[in-house]
């Protein structure tokens, strides 16, 4: 019993962080519109994997700005589990995510998994590009949760595939970088 408490505390604390960190992001990607050639991915309201599912769009949204919930919901399978922005794009931002000297912005996803490693992989869909390169701690194996980071080389329409075993979690997100400019990393 006291092992189920703290992994809950500790997911809930994750959680925390991450809504708040997210929250920087939401209200200028909320006004952001994809190309009619990027298929994002909507967030499908599967949430954790051990859960029942929840349709999207039963939270209301409630003042523009208002928090982390306001624009991004649950997105998943029967194995893995994330926050998507309800209309597929991620507006990267200098200062709230680390720009590297090469331009690439790195931000990072909080996925939620059944207790196997997860690996992630992403390449640009709409044009020619490096491939996403991906930083996943290994000692989270057998955690129920998985922090990452992923490094967007370019802005565009990107799919990112998370794996958990034999099962895999494709999204496709518009990704955009706003006003880029050199950092380094911390």
């Amino acid at each position: 019993m006291k092992k189920l408490r703290l992994v809950i505390s500790i997911i809930s604390i994750q959680l925390s962080l991450f809504a708040v960190c997210a929250s920087a992001q939401t209200p200028r990607a909320a006004s952001v519109t994809p190309p009619p050639t990027c298929h994002v991915t909507k967030p499908n309201g599967r949430t954790l994997p051990w859960q029942t599912f929840e349709a999207p769009g039963q939270r209301a949204p409630g003042q523009p700005g208002a928090n982390f919930w306001d624009y991004n919901e649950w997105h998943g399978n029967k194995t893995v589990t994330t926050f998507l922005p309800r209309n597929g794009v991620f507006v990267l931002q200098p200062g709230r995510e680390i720009t590297l000297e090469d331009g690439s912005i790195a931000t990072k996803f909080l996925w939620f998994k059944v207790r196997k490693p997860l690996t992630l992989t992403g390449r640009r869909l709409d044009a020619t590009a490096p491939p996403l390169r991906a930083d996943v701690p290994d000692n989270y194996g057998d955690q129920l949760f998985q922090p990452s980071e992923a490094l967007f080389p370019t802005p565009g329409c990107w799919q990112i595939t998370s794996r958990v075993g034999h099962d895999s979690l494709r999204l496709t997100l518009w990704i955009v970088f706003e006003r880029p400019s050199t950092a380094r990393r911390r």
